[in-house]
């Protein structure tokens, strides 16, 4: 598992030194491999904690808790119609923004049972605009949280030329100040019909969260849902995919891990 991971990494153009991984790992189980993996990357970074921030896997909440039983959890909310504008353009996610709205729907009401489980201390919530709106209070929020010593210099980010495995356009980012602007985009960018094709399907949890409706919140005809689901998001993702050449090898070199590793649980080898 740790080669499979290794081979991943190095086709993003990360190295991880699999000798030192395996040194890390304490234990027996799936568990103890990913620690031992994110625990040796962690100390080639020169830092003590480390986090991981791939939203899918609020799906596999149970899973995760069960193997890290002390983690902290951050949930940040953003405004659903700002998420599905961003996916429309990212090379990854939904494609049709009716189906983006009901995937993020479907996340922040997933998260709920979640923050209902657990402790104060190991869960914490708060609005991408807040952290966009009053950053330093809400860095220091987090920093508490997490047992860490809030510095200035941590909004400085944009100085280090540090690797984080994502596309161009976030890594051009990530070497820009934080973009306090970065909101209610969807007013500027998005049409009428595309809003209210995101608030058919997110409405119930942009209401939950403070968000007001631009439309009524009306969900579509039957008809259309039909050919959205059917004919418009399958052809919307097949032309993005044509597009996202750059990660084309990286998205390969992920299924040949997955089915690898599916391939190994089925046959028992665990």
């Amino acid at each position: 598992m740790i080669g499979d991971f290794a081979s991943t990494w190095a086709a993003a153009g990360q190295q991880l030194d699999e000798a030192d991984a395996l040194s890390r790992v304490v234990g027996d189980g799936f568990h103890a491999v990913v620690d031992g993996i994110m625990t040796s990357l962690t100390a080639m970074e020169g830092k003590e904690h480390w986090g991981e921030k791939t939203p899918y896997h609020a799906f596999y909440f149970d899973h995760i808790r069960e193997g890290f039983p002390q983690a902290k959890f951050i949930h940040i909310v953003r405004d659903g119609r700002d998420c599905a504008l961003s996916w429309k353009n990212a090379r990854f996610g939904p494609k049709h923004l009716y189906v983006a709205g009901q995937r993020w729907q479907a996340y922040v009401e997933g998260i709920a049972p979640i923050a209902a489980s657990l402790p104060e201390a190991q869960f914490l919530e708060l609005t991408y605009e807040q952290l966009l709106g009053e950053t330093d209070v809400t860095m220091q929020k987090v920093c508490e949280f997490l047992d860490e010593v809030y510095e200035p210099e941590m909004l400085s980010f944009y100085n280090k030329k540090q690797w984080y495995p994502t596309d161009r356009t976030n890594q051009e980012n990530l070497s820009k100040p934080l973009m306090n602007d970065n909101f209610d985009k969807w007013k500027r960018c998005l049409t009428e019909r595309e809003i209210l094709d995101i608030e058919a399907g997110a409405s119930r949890a942009l209401l939950a969260n403070g968000y007001d409706l631009h439309g009524n919140g009306d969900d579509i005809s039957a008809t259309r849902r039909f050919a959205i689901k059917y004919l418009l998001h399958p052809l919307y993702r097949f032309r993005s995919m044509a597009k996202n050449r750059e990660g084309h090898g990286f998205s390969l070199n992920k299924s040949a891990v997955y089915f690898r590793l599916r391939t190994r649980y089925w046959l028992g080898g665990r």
